[in-house]
């Protein structure tokens, strides 16, 4: 069955609403309201709702703590629609240019399959631990949540590798940006 954007991003936030644990954070649920509102309806062309929901929970759940300053990266699996089983990655990261732009070529040059790449900015700020306390607040820090759908199950040392490339690929762009606004002098 086709589903129209709108429809979709209803029918993913409400089975997320109906799968989270009772005594869960309303902060996640705000990220995925905000994620998925601020999408392109392109973005979501050939997304099942039944797939994208249970990854949506377990990957912001794990970006509502934001651990460290650079590259997070929550892996996970979803069901792929064929079937089978798959690996997704959100990744967490400040928002800056090219950082969608650097994460496709990554997984190219991995030679890993995509099915999609969904981005978002949103505005999220975090109380000193790190934990998500307001999503959309004018003047809060914009994080870039990009959740990666690959084509298959990767196995874990593949994984492993892009995941490694990935968290470099965003040190490498976070060293752009601070050469671009004049943080730093020379690029080696």
């Amino acid at each position: 069955m086709k589903h129209m954007p709108q429809e979709l991003r209803k029918q993913t936030l409400a089975l997320v609403n109906a799968s989270k644990p009772a005594a869960e954070s309303s902060q996640v649920e705000a990220l995925i309201a905000a994620w998925l509102a601020s999408l392109d309806d392109e973005d979501l062309a050939g997304t099942s709702p039944d797939s994208l929901a249970p990854v949506l929970w377990d990957g912001f759940f794990q970006a509502a703590r934001r651990t460290s300053q650079g590259c997070q990266i929550a892996q996970l699996r979803y069901s792929d629609g064929r079937g089978g089983m798959a690996t997704a990655l959100l990744i967490l990261n400040d928002d800056m240019p090219y950082l969608v732009d650097s994460i496709v070529m990554a997984l190219r040059k991995q030679r890993v399959g995509v099915t999609g790449v969904m981005n978002s900015v949103l505005a999220v700020r975090r109380d000193a631990s790190g934990n998500a306390v307001a999503v959309g607040e004018a003047g809060s820090p914009l994080e870039s949540f990009v959740l990666c759908l690959l084509a298959e199950d990767l196995p874990a040392d593949e994984l492993a590798a892009l995941v490694a490339r990935l968290q470099m690929v965003a040190r490498d762009a976070a060293v752009v940006r601070r050469w671009a606004i004049g943080q730093i002098d020379d690029i080696e």
